[in-house]
């Protein structure tokens, strides 16, 4: 079985990637679309992109990235159960929350919102893995025939949405980065003591003990 450290490792270069992609993501939407969506391929990116490229590469990029995520958080949940929802909610504290709702509907949920909850969840209630691919790939692909039929719809509105992205693309591009560097510093910690299994102790707590002494 794959240690928890293993899985930790491959869900933060997935993770990390697909940030870098949203930071980048207003430089690369209108001058290298296909490259965006190999780096975050979510909604937004998908949407922008879809009168961009060939119909068929689109598909198959959009429809490639989406599923690299779902089946490591299905593998993660099947292979580490209970242990997994507890690693995952120390980030999204709601996910105990949810918990029994997404159990249940879990079938339903693979298939319409495929996402990190609930491909975890697919996987710690052991959900045959051809029928987890089956209702994942189906999803994703109706998913994506939805926006791309969507983009079809607007076109005026999409390109006069790009326009904008690339007026102020560098401007974005910097807030967006901030708050990703800033989300990884939090989590830094975390996934340190999940991979080694040690704590990384903050620098603050000596001085603060300092002062109350």
């Amino acid at each position: 079985m794959i240690s928890l450290g293993s899985y930790t490792i491959a869900l933060v270069i997935v993770i990390v990637i697909g940030k870098l992609g949203d930071s980048v993501g207003p430089l690369l939407i209108s001058t290298h679309p296909i490259q965006l969506l190999l780096l975050n391929s979510n909604d937004i990116h998908c949407l922008g992109t879809a009168l961009l490229v060939e119909p068929k590469w689109w598909f198959v990029t959009c429809a490639f990235r989406r599923m690299i995520e779902d089946p490591l958080f299905y593998m993660f949940g099947y292979h580490h159960g209970e242990q997994a929802v507890q690693y995952l909610s120390r980030y999204i504290p709601a996910v105990e929350k949810v918990k029994h709702i997404v159990s249940k509907a879990s079938y339903l949920g693979v298939m319409l919102d495929p996402g990190m909850i609930v491909c975890l969840f697919a996987g710690c209630t052991k959900m045959n893995p051809l029928l987890f691919w089956s209702l994942n790939f189906t999803g994703t692909a109706l998913r994506l025939m939805g926006i791309h039929y969507l983009a079809h719809m607007f076109p005026d509105q999409i390109h006069s949405g790009l326009a904008v992205v690339r007026e102020y693309q560098l401007a974005v591009a910097v807030l967006i980065s901030v708050f990703v560097a800033v989300r990884i510093a939090c989590d830094y910690p975390a996934v340190v003591e999940a991979v080694t299994g040690k704590t990384v102790i903050q620098t603050s707590l000596p001085q603060e003990s300092k002062k109350q002494q």
